[in-house]
């Protein structure tokens, strides 16, 4: 209703990285509440109403939700790297997205749920965007021979939006993803 911002916690934190659910009624977000950085959602219509859905010992952020708001995309670090995980809200069953050297990031879900493109950042430098399928498989690469980060669906979900230095300055670049996401499919053949 317009204003100054109103905190959403009275308790003190830290939390950070927060993203709405897709009905706007819940938001998840990071917090150390538990002694290290977990995802944990909260009802907007009573933020004191807290479920923390993972619980290891591992470094977990930027959680993401999935269009139909059933699920959650997260990086977990569990020493090697960030890899990308996804929780199922209602039961908590967690599932190891990507297994990959290096550090998976920036992560997100298509629009119809089926897709998810992330930045792959490896030892070497080399940061680039992938996309694979939400239920897994081989993930193909979109912007070879550039650093690229911070990729964004269309809200058709066939072009993505990204920050490169392909042209020697970090800008914004839209890629058209069809030909890349028909290879996809044919996995799934």
């Amino acid at each position: 209703e317009g204003g100054a911002p109103k905190k959403v916690f009275e308790d003190g934190g830290p939390r950070f990285h927060p993203s709405w659910s897709p009905d706007g009624g819940r938001l998840a977000f990071v917090s150390f509440k538990g002694g290290n950085p977990d995802i944990w959602i909260a009802s907007l219509s009573d933020p004191r109403k807290c479920e923390r859905i993972t619980s290891d010992e591992a470094s977990e952020q930027h959680p993401m939700w999935s269009p139909d708001g059933r699920a959650i995309l997260y990086e977990k670090d569990r020493g090697g790297g960030f890899d990308l995980w996804c929780v199922d809200v209602a039961t908590g069953a967690d599932r190891q997205i990507t297994d990959l050297e290096g550090n998976e990031c920036q992560a997100s879900f298509s629009p119809d749920g089926s897709l998810i493109v992330y930045s792959r950042r490896t030892g070497d430098g080399h940061q680039q965007i992938w996309v694979m399928s939400a239920s897994g498989g081989e993930a193909v690469l979109i912007t070879p021979n550039s650093w690229a980060s911070w990729p964004s669906w269309s809200p058709d979900g066939g072009r993505l939006v990204f920050t490169s230095d392909r042209s020697g300055n970090n800008d914004l670049w839209i890629a058209d993803v069809s030909r890349q996401l028909e290879a996809i499919e044919r996995q799934k053949d």
